[in-house]
């Protein structure tokens, strides 16, 4: 599977956001059947063009709730696929 076809298979999981937390937890979640996909990594940070946590998940988990960020601070979340192949997608956008 190419990197391009991950970028797309990964449109309904995250796009960029940016938002302000007014709550400890943030889910997401997303609908993706791909048997290529090994796994998601879940990056975010207070900085856009630099992220400071990656949260992975396997693919069969369909969600994720990134708990005990501080309240009132602006995140930016992006993500990417990993195949079988270890080969990682481009972030989400």
């Amino acid at each position: 599977m190419s990197i391009d076809k991950m970028k797309n298979i990964i449109i309904f999981l995250l796009i960029i956001l940016y938002f302000n937390i007014f709550a400890s937890n943030v889910s997401f979640v997303w609908n993706d059947d791909d048997p290529q996909i090994a796994y998601y990594n879940i990056y975010y940070g207070t900085n856009s063009d630099s992220y400071d946590v990656v949260t992975s998940t396997t693919s069969n988990i369909k969600h994720i709730t990134i708990k005990n960020l501080p309240a009132g601070i602006n995140y930016y979340f992006a993500t990417t696929a990993v195949g079988f192949n270890k080969l990682e997608s481009g972030f989400s956008n």
